[in-house]
């Protein structure tokens, strides 16, 4: 897992939060090194993970996301977004992603 993706996830968590009941999203069946990664960023603080010993059923409604194709400016203001959630979910990970913020934050400026 990269850090934009994890930082997708950040995003998708932080907006359940916000409905009216609170949502929560659950990671099912996470192995030891992405615990490992959820755990450095902070994540786990967010999310509901399963280590993989639940008897979870993760196949349950399992369908493709339709998705667009999206430009390189669109690209990059998704993957700055991702990495802004990083920082929200832990101010720690601003200095881990400082320069990656600061690459897309500019990419983003040039339009």
């Amino acid at each position: 897992m990269d850090s934009t993706f994890l930082g997708v996830l950040a995003g998708a968590a932080l907006d359940l939060r916000k409905l009216q009941p609170p949502g929560s999203m659950v990671l099912a069946r996470v192995g030891p090194r992405n615990l490992e990664l959820f755990r450095n960023l902070g994540l786990h603080r967010l999310l509901v993970i399963d280590a993989g010993d639940s008897k979870l059923d993760v196949n349950h409604g399992a369908s493709p996301i339709p998705c667009r194709e999206h430009t390189e400016l669109e690209q990059a203001r998704l993957a700055l977004e991702a990495h802004e959630n990083l920082v929200a979910v832990d101010e720690a990970n601003r200095g881990k992603f400082q320069d990656v913020l600061s690459f897309l934050k500019n990419r983003v400026d040039q339009g």
